[in-house]
């Protein structure tokens, strides 16, 4: 699962996804991209007080391409989830 976003509505996703979620329905792994350095480290230290073995890792990226990248290299079937601000912080257009 790939969460582009670890603002107020990824972290609820994640917490939802590591505490509430039947083990056999979580994903291996998580991925959550965020553009600020302050959003993932709230996420990781709210992770960490949680006992899980879901796999969470956090990727600092700004670079929209890098992230068409990775999102590219999922698994057929996999979630996406879209977190950000895009159309209510930014504009929801970028340059090719």
């Amino acid at each position: 699962m790939l969460c582009l976003g670890a603002g107020g509505a990824g972290t609820a996703i994640t917490v939802n996804l590591l505490t509430q979620a039947d083990p056999g329905d979580r994903p291996h792994q998580l991925i959550v991209v965020n553009d600020h350095q302050d959003g993932l480290d709230r996420l990781r230290s709210i992770v960490a007080q949680i006992d899980c073995t879901m796999e969470v890792e956090d990727v600092l990226n700004s670079d929209l391409h890098r992230n068409d990248a990775r999102l590219a290299t999922l698994p057929e079937g996999s979630l996406v989830i879209n977190a950000t601000g895009m159309g209510k912080t930014r504009p929801t257009h970028y340059p090719h």
